[in-house]
């Protein structure tokens, strides 16, 4: 059996096979499920964007469709980033696989047993909330058919445009829309669930050299002969064993900074403009919620309006409607240009 086919490992292979992301299989195999990826989620990217730009003077429309796209993007770029770092990755993989086969002192074994099965409950927990939101997510266009409600327009997952008649091919375009979800969060899921396991992995080689140098240095305490020859000096070696294991763990954690460190900073940045996009469009529609009664702006003016009595003319509010007065004229100037 493959080493990593043993319990700890086994949901993380999964996940990286089914994106075609996974060191070990066929380069053959491995492209043609990127491509196949790929071209799903590209044209379901295009066709959002076709949906977006039909709206695109309003902003609340646009925002909408943003956080979808934001999520497509990052699904695809943390496929690019695996397919750019497959060397590493399998070099990752290589030294975790040959750390368990090296290593001979049974309290060193059960330390890296221990972070793994550590890695494998944070990794599993990860996919399965996220897992659980998604399927939420993909019943939700499938309420009107489960409650047998008629008379109402057929919902997608997301704002799409075709340009064909969407009724006609409402269930194969929102197959293409599930099938989009799936590929984006299990790329998602996948990547990150593998990162947790390099962490972890990572962690319990430097607990094991932190471990071996206390033992090195308590023999020395122990040691009758305060200074013996060289090549008779057990703790010596055993902190020169030491220095060399604290170095591999060194390695092993850099490899890791040189496959993620680019691609997390990317994807701070994109998380963190959709939390901004998502913050703005639930703004949005607090305001038009509370004040959904209130007459719109378009019906008031400087002359109708209650005004202060201090200030009759150039109040706060009486300002407010003045500039949107003039952006509304100075919009209406544009459209006709």
């Amino acid at each position: 059996m493959d080493f990593f086919d043993g319990h700890n490992y086994r949901v993380n292979k999964i996940l990286l096979l089914a994106i075609g992301q996974w060191p070990y299989q066929s380069s053959r195999t491995s492209h043609t499920i990127v491509i196949i990826i790929v071209t799903i989620v590209c044209t379901q990217i295009f066709t959002k964007l076709c949906g977006m730009f039909v709206y695109i003077h309003d902003m609340d429309i646009v925002i909408e469709c943003l956080v979808p796209l934001m999520v497509d993007v990052s699904g695809m770029t943390k496929i690019m980033n695996s397919v750019l770092c497959v060397n590493e990755i399998r070099a990752l993989l290589d030294r975790i696989k040959n750390d368990f086969y090296s290593l001979r002192n049974s309290n060193d074994i059960m330390m890296l047993e221990k972070y793994a099965d550590s890695g494998k409950k944070s990794s599993t927990i990860y996919i399965c909330v996220i897992y659980m939101l998604t399927v939420a997510f993909l019943l939700m266009p499938l309420q009107p058919l489960i409650l047998q409600v008629t008379n109402v327009t057929r919902p997608m997952l997301h704002r799409v445009e075709y340009y064909v008649d969407m009724d006609k091919y409402y269930f194969p375009i929102l197959i293409h829309g599930y099938f989009t979800a799936l590929i984006c969060v299990t790329s998602i899921v996948a990547t990150d669930a593998i990162f947790v396991i390099f962490m972890q992995h990572a962690c319990g080689l430097f607990i094991i050299t932190g471990s071996r140098i206390e033992q090195a240095v308590q023999k020395v305490y122990e040691t009758e002969d305060a200074n013996p020859p060289i090549t008779k000096d057990t703790a010596y070696r055993n902190m020169i064993q030491c220095v060399h294991d604290h170095r591999t763990a060194i390695r092993f954690a850099n490899l890791i900074e040189i496959v993620y460190s680019k691609h997390f900073l990317f994807h701070a940045g994109l998380n963190m403009i959709a939390m901004s996009v998502t913050g703005v469009g639930t703004t949005i529609e607090t305001l038009d919620v509370d004040y959904e009664d209130i007459e719109s702006l378009n019906n008031l003016d400087v002359t109708n309006t209650m005004q202060c009595v201090k200030h009759a003319k150039n109040c706060a509010l009486q300002n407010v409607f003045k500039i949107y007065n003039w952006w509304s004229q100075r919009q209406k100037e544009l459209y006709q240009i």
